[in-house]
């Protein structure tokens, strides 16, 4: 959506013009399709619901009007108008199907902006009478702006949302004055206005800035809202402006650390925060010491930084909730391409100091990671609570993810609760899934109502609360994430490890295979999890100077493969096979995604590569259905075939070395049994276990789920729960899951055509997982 000023003062005609301005600017930038209008119509739509729910009914108004605008502008396009005339076809942008969402739209629309309009007549005309805001609601607020005055940033944080500030202005104007706020991180604009910069280079930068906010910045993805301001700016500015630079970096260009929502505007910035809350509220000429105007809502370690950290683990995509939100582009410019390693001398400057374990406690949880041959899955159908399709859908898939859930099922979390995490939610997650868990697979009633659950999700995750709808990878993320955070088995993290450019060089010149498990090592001196042992595998990022041929390689754990599908033959079927060779294709890095090689001390032409180096035992995989060109995204229809059974990945792995070989430069640990499937050994070979389906359009729908039981499957929805067979499960374009012959790969969450009948869905994949069955 375009970006809003604030409005609660604005009349009812300056709304109307507000919406036409702010609506024109959106689409005149080309000539997008009737389906594209119609997409960002329903979206606006349930954004201005969500503001009347909410209680800021001018906020709603602007919202109504903003979509019937965009609902004009799709009249007027000709795709439908010929269409019409000429089409009954049956694909997605079907102009039939169009036009009837028209009309839909239209009686919404005007019903809603009827009601609201004459709600804000009556307010107009009892001036005693306060207006609605959101406050009076007994819930926090899920804000929907693009930007907050300071008094809107202040009642946000106290209806419970977690806030996070980013000020963009020079240190030196940041110590004279500044908000007094906990979660505030200073980034001076000089870093910002780098060329192509990327949020990893933006934590290389600020390694001279305080802990905490070197650790808050790092933590961007765990909050709410992050909020961005400088020093007076009412807009985010022309995309060459350091906010839009920084907006770039951490939202539409991350490629690790997804926020929840966009960022919003701080309109006025400081000037605006010391006129509307007054210097009381601001610390003069103080760097740290910062007595907070609201008591913190999060807790956070105290490392001791003092270099470039590792880059952390690439945790799926935490999307904006209060609308539909899509998953990544299929491509992007920047985001991917950029050499993510830190260029600082460090303080790994040798092999024994990055293997050496640390010193600090540990918790004990020998608990064997296992595969699991095909048998009877225990499940329960789970009651929809208005809105919760997404999460019954990932719930039957962890379900029957078997070793996985019956350590929550048995009571093993109890003794791997880790109480000192500040990260963590001090085993409640755990404990609320494991409630969860232990009622669907006693069977005792046909289902269950997760309200519980929900409560204890929401407690953690208010982005879940309300009747919106929300995207069952984003709370596959959070579920996951949380859950690693309270079973972490590093009660004191030790300090991070950080790299000389004697370790750089030493990786260039080491095997894959050993460079690989050295890497490993050291990430899991500070994340070693019951998620780790079976979700996180690793991929190596290779760079190489054309020019000087340079080269420079990172290794980088992740929690889900990205995978790009590829468009050269239309909608065509392509194999996941295709998808994988994509994302492991040697690219070139040249013109704005050249690469500043370290040894030229330039931009040159470079190659990347992409390849796996280590593989979990369940393994999730996401495909790139969407792509994003200004406001309007895309979506991919083309078909990805799947096998159900022996999808085999061995040439995508490094071989295996010769015995003894990697004697001198491995970690010793001890050895793995033969039946683990952690073991880095081939065949890595894959079967079908579970599938997440998603039916409807961008902006809403409904979630299924598939799972594999004993020689064949089960459909599930929502409380209701009935027998499938393969060719219902792996339909043309079905998002799928794996179980293997040694690895399994498992549950995927695609997006679908609605229609009534299982045999005649058709599925559009975007996640995949797979799990192991063990060794062989």
């Amino acid at each position: 959506m375009p970006e809003l000023k604030m409005h609660s003062n604005l009349s009812l005609p300056e709304l109307r013009q507000e919406a036409k301005r702010t609506t024109q600017s959106a689409v005149s930038g080309g000539k997008p399709s009737a389906a594209s209008l119609l997409k960002i119509a329903e979206s606006t739509l349930e954004e201005g619901i969500s503001s009347e729910d909410s209680g800021d009914l001018h906020e709603a108004f602007l919202r109504y009007q903003q979509s019937a605008s965009f609902l004009s502008h799709s009249f007027n396009s000709l795709d439908i108008k010929q269409g019409v005339q000429k089409s009954r076809g049956t694909r997605a942008d079907d102009p039939q199907r169009l036009f009837q969402l028209q009309q839909n739209l239209t009686q919404t629309i005007t019903q809603r902006s009827a009601a609201i309009e004459r709600k804000l007549q009556q307010l107009d005309a009892t001036p005693n009478k306060p207006k609605p805001s959101p406050k009076d609601n007994n819930r926090a607020v899920t804000p929907v702006a693009s930007s907050a005055f300071p008094r809107i940033f202040q009642e946000w944080h106290r209806t419970g949302q977690k806030l996070l500030l980013l000020d963009v202005r020079t240190r030196e104007d940041f110590d004279r004055q500044h908000p007094q706020f906990v979660e505030l991180v200073c980034l001076e604009p000089s870093i910002l206005l780098r060329e192509g910069v990327t949020s990893q280079q933006i934590e290389s930068a600020i390694v001279i800035s305080p802990p905490t906010e070197q650790a808050l910045f790092g933590d961007r993805d765990k909050f709410d809202l992050v909020i961005i301001m400088d020093q007076s700016s009412t807009t985010i500015g022309p995309p060459s402006s350091p906010l839009s630079c920084l907006v770039r970096a951490i939202y539409e260009q991350e490629f690790s650390k997804y926020l929840k929502r966009p960022p919003i505007l701080l309109v006025g910035g400081m000037d605006a925060w010391l006129q509307d809350l007054g210097a009381e509220h601001v610390v003069f000429g103080v760097k740290n010491d910062i007595t907070p105007l609201f008591p913190s809502t999060i807790q956070y370690p105290q490392p001791v930084y003092s270099r470039v950290m590792r880059p952390s683990i690439d945790y799926p995509a935490l999307l904006p909730s209060t609308v539909p939100s899509h998953p990544p582009a299929i491509a992007s410019p920047v985001q991917e391409r950029q050499d993510q390693r830190s260029r600082h001398h460090g303080y790994l400057s040798s092999l024994s100091s990055a293997l050496t374990p640390p010193t600090t406690p540990t918790i004990a949880t020998p608990y064997p990671v296992t595969s699991w041959p095909d048998q009877d899955i225990a499940v329960s159908g789970l009651k929809n609570l208005g809105n919760t399709c997404y999460m019954n859908s990932i719930l039957q898939c962890l379900s029957a993810t078997v070793p996985f859930a019956r350590f929550f099922k048995d009571g093993r979390w109890k003794s791997a609760v880790n109480m000192m995490n500040p990260l963590g939610s001090k085993g409640h997650l755990a404990q609320a899934f494991s409630t969860i868990v232990s009622e669907m697979w006693r069977q005792e009633y046909i289902y269950l109502s997760p309200t519980m659950f929900r409560k204890s999700i929401c407690l953690h995750a208010p982005q879940f609360n309300g009747t919106h709808q929300h995207d069952s990878q984003e709370f596959l993320s959070f579920l996951l994430d949380g859950l690693h955070e309270d079973l972490n088995r590093i009660i004191i993290k030790p300090e991070p490890q950080f790299v000389s450019p004697a370790r750089e060089a030493e990786i260039e010149t080491l095997p894959q295979q050993v460079a690989s498990a050295q890497e490993w090592a050291i990430y899991r001196l500070r994340n070693d999890s019951l998620i780790v042992d079976y979700f996180q595998g690793q991929f190596r990022n290779r760079l190489q100077c054309l020019t000087c041929e340079k080269t420079s390689t990172t290794y980088n754990a992740f929690m889900y493969l990205s995978l790009p599908i590829p468009t050269a033959r239309g909608n065509t079927q392509v194999s996941l096979y295709e998808c994988l060779d994509a994302f492991v294709r040697e690219e070139i890095m040249e013109n704005t995604e050249a690469w500043n090689c370290p040894h030229c001390k330039t931009l040159r032409k470079a190659t990347k590569q992409l390849s796996l180096s280590r593989m979990p035992p369940v393994l999730l995989i996401h495909l790139k259905r969407f792509s994003v060109a200004g406001l309007f995204t895309d979506k991919l229809e083309t078909p990805v075939e799947y096998p159900v059974k022996a999808l085999n990945l061995t040439r995508y792995m490094p071989p295996p070395m010769s015995p003894g070989s990697e004697r001198n430069h491995v970690l010793k640990s001890p050895p793995l049994p033969a039946t683990d499937p952690r073991r880095q050994e081939p065949p890595y070979i894959y079967d079908l276990y579970g599938v997440t389906n998603h039916f409807g359009t961008l902006s809403s729908g409904h979630y299924t789920a598939c799972i594999a039981s004993k020689g064949g499957w089960l459909y599930c929805e929502d409380s209701q729960i009935s027998p499938a067979n393969d060719r219902d499960v792996v339909l043309s374009r079905m998002k799928r899951s794996y179980n293997v012959s040694r690895f399994g790969y498992g549950f995927a969450i695609p997006t679908a055509t609605a229609t009534t009948t299982l045999s005649s869905l058709t599925f559009d994949p975007a996640l995949v997982a797979f799990h192991a069955l063990g060794h062989i």
